[in-house]
């Protein structure tokens, strides 16, 4: 069972996944986060089949947003080296730096653009960063509407759904 710091950082990496999977185009299921676990349920396939570079942002996306939750500041992508997600693909198979590491390996194998994973890597996390950086507000209010109602729920779920996640990011954009 997770105490409630761990429930918190996870409701930062779900709520990451959340609003690029939002700000990419990509229907969005529902998200959420418990004792045990959180994950974000979307449309995965089209990444995978489609988008190699764009699936492995996607995956970066979380584990991303949990270190700027932690440490309360935007790290550089160069202060996350591809060594950070070998070891998380390495610690977790088929976890999502597993995941990412597998679609950086496609992009480098089916283009012509990067000569190495690390160069995609460098790439992919630029970019990322960036995202993250801007998209802030609305992955932090949709990590405290995780984290609330994982706190009020009796059954120890935090949970919002497709709908609401877009009112959301939407109403936080508005206040901007």
């Amino acid at each position: 069972m997770r105490n409630e710091d761990e429930v918190l950082l996870s409701a930062y990496h779900e709520a990451a996944h959340a609003v690029f999977a939002h700000y990419d185009g990509t229907d969005g299921y529902n998200v959420y986060v418990s004792d045990e676990r959180g994950n974000c349920v979307y449309r995965a396939d089209l990444y995978e089949r489609y988008l190699p570079m764009r699936y492995a942002q996607f995956n970066l996306a979380g584990a991303y947003a949990a270190i700027v939750a932690a440490d309360l500041e935007h790290p550089t992508p160069d202060e996350v080296p591809l060594s950070w997600l070998i070891a998380g693909a390495e610690r977790t198979p088929e976890g999502d730096a597993w995941y990412a590491l597998e679609a950086l390996k496609r992009v480098v194998k089916e283009g012509d653009v990067f000569d190495s994973v690390g160069e995609a890597y460098a790439f992919a996390m630029i970019k990322l960063a960036g995202l993250v950086e801007k998209r802030w507000y609305e992955i932090e209010a949709l990590a405290f509407a995780l984290h609330d109602r994982w706190v009020e729920s009796e059954e120890g779920i935090g949970r919002v759904d497709g709908d609401e996640l877009s009112q959301i990011i939407e109403r936080i954009q508005g206040e901007k």
